[in-house]
């Protein structure tokens, strides 16, 4: 949970909050990876409803990114939930290798492109 928490960019992500990442690993929708005492990644899943599960985050530390731990992580969450037909994920259009990640496990563009908008 403190991978997820420590790359977690507030402008890009939608993480939840501290106590809901809790109730998510209580009720099995954050799954890691590990490499002996060290944490490669993790992903956190929601539940929306029957048959759809939506990809909140994953996170891949730095010395394990470009190692197909992401896409681990994905067929972890996927093979967990076998009646889930529908899952979905926001991705930034600008972010190439997630993009590669996701479609090498089977996902789609669904052709929407989503603009942030930001004032500081």
């Amino acid at each position: 949970m403190r991978l997820l928490l420590a790359s977690l960019d507030p402008y890009t992500s939608h993480l939840p909050a501290p106590e809901t990442l809790a109730q998510m690993e209580q009720m099995g929708l954050l799954f890691t990876l590990w490499d002996e005492d060290c944490l490669a990644g993790g992903v956190c899943v929601e539940d929306l409803g029957a048959n759809a599960k939506y990809i909140y985050q994953i996170a891949v530390s730095k010395n394990y990114r470009g190692q197909g731990v992401g896409q681990q992580l994905l067929s972890l969450a996927a093979s967990r939930f076998p009646e889930s037909t529908v899952y979905t994920a926001w991705v930034e259009t600008e972010n190439i290798p997630s993009l590669t990640m996701f479609q090498r496990c089977g996902f789609q563009p669904d052709g929407l492109v989503t603009q942030v908008f930001l004032r500081k």
